[in-house]
Formats: structure tokens, sequence, C-alpha cells
């Protein structure tokens, strides 16, 4: 699958552009800084030995067949709604509405959710995926991901991001619709804080 990763520069959206490409797709990383994205997949291309695109996150945006917004809740309706032409595909998004509170992070979206909100701001289909699944452990190819990942939203988007998922060795469970969007989002944030609070890293989650 033609993959665009907006914001595929930053810590999460880095580590999925790997996975991804490592997983068989054809990846384009994206960057608000078009000489960022091209420096990126020049580095992921090297580390991986196959061949990843890089520039603009509008190029990303519209590289193929799917779009991941990978960037901060603080800026990603803003970029939902300036790229939203731009989308060629379906768009997959891994934003969490959370922010860090006093004692921890805690879930506080504007709206419903971060999801509700992109899918508001554009014209695509579009899937939540990717929550709950760390930077970290993204990052590091040798680290197996033993951890399950809940997809829902659209089901064109869901397709797409079932395949994405399974190409990474997690396994996707269909979650339904936008209705548990805010369950699935705040998942992350406590597994944060649990994970600060003991000791923990790079925690995810696994249903059995």
């Amino acid at each position: 699958m033609k993959v665009g990763v907006i914001g595929g520069t930053g810590d999460f959206g880095g580590g999925l552009a790997l996975r991804l490409a490592d997983g068989g797709h054809d990846v384009y990383v994206g960057s608000r800084d078009r000489e960022r994205g091209m420096e990126a997949a020049e580095k992921y291309s090297e580390q991986l030995d196959v061949e990843v695109g890089g520039g603009s996150n509008k190029e990303a945006a519209g590289y193929g067949d799917a779009a991941v917004l990978a960037v901060p809740y603080a800026h990603a309706v803003d970029t939902a709604e300036e790229l939203g032409d731009w989308i060629d595909g379906v768009l997959v998004s891994p934003v969490v509405a959370m922010r860090r509170g006093d004692e921890g992070f805690v879930f506080d979206p504007e709206g419903e959710s971060a999801s509700h909100e992109i899918r508001s701001a554009v014209d695509a289909s579009v899937a939540g995926a990717f929550h709950n699944v760390a930077a970290g452990k993204l990052q590091n190819l040798d680290r197996d991901l033993d951890v399950d990942i809940v997809v829902y939203g659209d089901d064109e988007a869901k397709e797409a991001a079932n395949e994405l998922v399974e190409s990474t060795g997690m396994r996707a469970l269909d979650g339904g619709g936008f209705e548990v969007a805010r369950q699935v989002e705040s998942v992350t944030p406590l597994l944060i804080n649990v994970g600060i609070a003991n000791g923990l890293k790079d925690l995810g989650v696994k249903f059995v």
C-alpha cells in the first residue's frame, strides 16, 4: 500500500513510518519543513535498506492509498483542515486528545474526541488506529510489537488501517464506529501515567 505519514519526522510518526516501510509498504515521510522530510526519508532508507520517499506534509497527504496523521493533538485539527483537499485516499488518525496536567497526563478533548474533530475537518473516509502503542517501541525495530490495536471509524478507512496494523506485527481488533473513540483515546494517558508511577516503559494493551 502507498502510505503518506503526515508528521513522519517526529518520534511517533518516524517510528510508525519505519515499521510500515519495514512491513512492505511504499512509504512517504512528510514534514512541515520539506527539507526535513527529505532528510528523514534518506535516514530511514539507509536504516532499512529500502526506498522511503520524503518531503512536505502536503505531498504526504496526497501520496496514495492512505495518509496517517501523526501530529500532536494541538496541531491535528488545523493540519487536517489545511491538508484535507490533498488527501487522495483514506485518513488514519492515531491522534490522542491529551495534555499534561498537574499530576500527570489527562484526556482532554475540545469536543467528543480527537477523532471526532478530525473526522469533521476532512472530506475523506477516516479511521482511528495506533493510539495505544508507544513511540519508543515503534522506533526500535528489534522489539516485537506484542500489542493489540483497536481500529474504529468509517468502513473503507478501517479496512486500510487493519492492513497497516497487521503488517507491523500487531493485532488489529474491530472497535466499531466513532462511538468508541473516547474510550480508546483515554487509554493512552492512562498507560503513560501507570508507566511513570511504576517505572515501566512503553506500555501497551493486549486483549486476552
